[in-house]
């Protein structure tokens, strides 16, 4: 006998107005937006409704990558306490995803959609509110960040609180990243590793921040010629 997977009607509050809305509620959610969740000591991510336990449910990751989610209703992540990962494109961040509400962040990932061949974006990319790198910056326990594919340039780099915590960054094909957003990626205090793979960074900018950040790991390349870095 086949068992039919049933989703809850609610918009993404979840239920009904004034009931407290569940972790469960959230995970649904996001499955049924095409998402997937990292259940508190799970290894791995899963979209099926199926392997959520009996009784609570506790989420300690949320991948939100590749669905349309709209930006108003990410506020219901709000609601994961102890959420450590979240994997959201920088294209639907706003105001209303109050990201800030999520202290516990170790590891976030705004990375947009592919813009080349089998990527999931071939529409340009559209440019992140500037009021999303002083949001990041609110989260004191962030290690890891993903920039790539998105829209943020070294005026959005340029941020203390970004340069206070992150010991990882990634801005693979970040298009507004040349060398003078890595005399900003420089001050990023804890960083370690870095990858901006086909952006419009050269290899002398590579050099000056290997100097002023010696042991950074950094994957660069391939370089464009002069007159595509205009």
């Amino acid at each position: 006998m086949l068992a039919a997977v049933w989703f809850p009607p609610f918009s993404l509050l979840g239920a009904d107005a004034g009931a407290p809305v569940t972790e469960r509620d959230v995970a649904l959610w996001v499955m049924r937006e095409g998402g997937r969740v990292l259940l508190d000591g799970a290894v791995e991510y899963t979209s099926d409704p199926f392997e959520l336990p009996a009784g609570e449910v506790h989420l300690a990751g949320v991948d939100m990558h590749g669905t349309l989610a709209d930006p108003k209703e990410l506020e219901s992540l709000r609601h994961l306490t102890g959420l450590r990962e979240l994997y959201i494109p920088a294209r639907v961040w706003s105001p209303a995803s109050d990201i800030k509400a999520l202290p516990t962040l170790e590891s976030l990932d705004l990375g947009g959609p592919h813009p080349g061949a089998g990527g999931r974006g071939a529409r340009k990319a559209r440019q992140c509110r500037m009021t999303l790198p002083h949001a990041i910056a609110t989260l004191k326990q962030l290690r890891t960040l993903n920039l790539s594919y998105s829209q943020i340039g070294a005026d959005g780099l340029r941020n203390s609180g970004l340069a206070r915590s992150c010991g990882e960054a990634g801005a693979r094909r970040l298009v507004p990243v040349d060398d003078q957003a890595l005399v900003e990626l420089a001050k990023w205090k804890s960083l370690r590793f870095l990858d901006v793979q086909a952006t419009k960074v050269t290899a002398q900018g590579i050099a000056v921040l290997e100097k002023a950040k010696p042991g950074i790991a950094v994957l660069s390349g391939p370089f464009a010629p002069p007159e595509a870095r205009q």
